[in-house]
């Protein structure tokens, strides 16, 4: 039965070399140092005091290079996907490059399943203790990009026959900087999406005080309910001056003109 390989064979080779490396610098080399110096005086060997200290001070070089050696193995390990361009664009054996892209599948295979448990174990834990959720901005589509954007997955889930819910939030209570600053989320629209039960995919800023969301997969059903809720929290916190509306198209919409007029996209730059 061929045995399954651990999680250290499946580092990248590069990686492997650098931590045993590292392991030399930081452990190997200073535990013999000590039993050389340890030897030498049970044997009543003594060595000059300079010696001495320049023992002890190449030990601590080269624990600080094993110490920085064995944080960039860390942050290759967490920064998975610069690891794998490096790893792609080295020019390597055939043979020998296929058994490291083999390997490094396996790794990624093992932390995807090491991240997917460890979320399931924090929402768990999160549920059981009634711990606040972490919040997350959605993705932010530039202002002169949002239009393109959402016309074209608009008709891609015709296309498909899938469907994707808009979100449209509107104030008319516009503050001086988010006029100026076409990238800032206003505080009003981030206390929304923080209590909403529907997380949008991506965000954009059609105008001051004008946003519009969007995800996949959005049922009427679940437009409604959104709406409902949403309006529950802006009644509970007493907010004035602003309007939510939500639909799933194109479940809602027979074709792109009605999106295009509900969401009034043609007339803003």
């Amino acid at each position: 039965m061929k045995k399954k390989p651990g999680p250290l064979s499946m580092l990248p080779r590069e990686i492997r070399i650098r931590l045993v490396a590292a392991f030399a610098l930081m452990a190997v080399i200073p535990l013999l140092a000590g039993l050389y110096l340890a030897t030498l005086h049970l044997t009543n060997t003594h060595l000059p005091a300079y010696w001495i200290k320049i023992i002890i001070i190449t030990l601590m070089i080269l624990i600080c290079a094993g110490f920085i050696i064995m944080r960039n193995c860390v942050w290759s390990i967490i920064d998975i996907a610069k690891t794998t361009e490096q790893l792609l664009s080295q020019p390597k054996n055939q043979n020998t490059f296929s058994d490291e892209l083999l390997r490094f599948e396996h790794l990624l295979l093992y932390l995807e399943d090491q991240i997917y448990a460890a979320k399931r174990f924090l929402n768990t834990k999160r549920k059981n203790d009634n711990l606040p959720k972490s919040f997350k901005l959605p993705t932010r589509v530039p202002s002169s990009l949002v239009k393109t954007r959402l016309l074209s997955l608009a008709k891609n889930a015709e296309l498909n026959g899938s469907l994707i819910g808009v979100f449209i939030w509107k104030s008319s209570n516009v503050s001086q900087s988010e006029t100026e600053d076409s990238t800032l989320v206003p505080q009003w629209l981030i206390a929304i999406l923080k209590n909403s039960p529907i997380v949008p995919d991506a965000i954009g800023r059609l105008k001051p005080g004008y946003w519009i969301g969007w995800a996949d997969n959005k049922s009427i059903n679940e437009m409604i309910s959104y709406i409902q809720d949403i309006k529950n929290f802006l009644d509970s916190i007493n907010a004035s001056g602003i309007s939510v509306s939500a639909f799933s198209h194109p479940s809602e919409s027979s074709d792109l003109s009605f999106l295009k007029n509900s969401v009034e996209i043609l007339e803003i730059d």
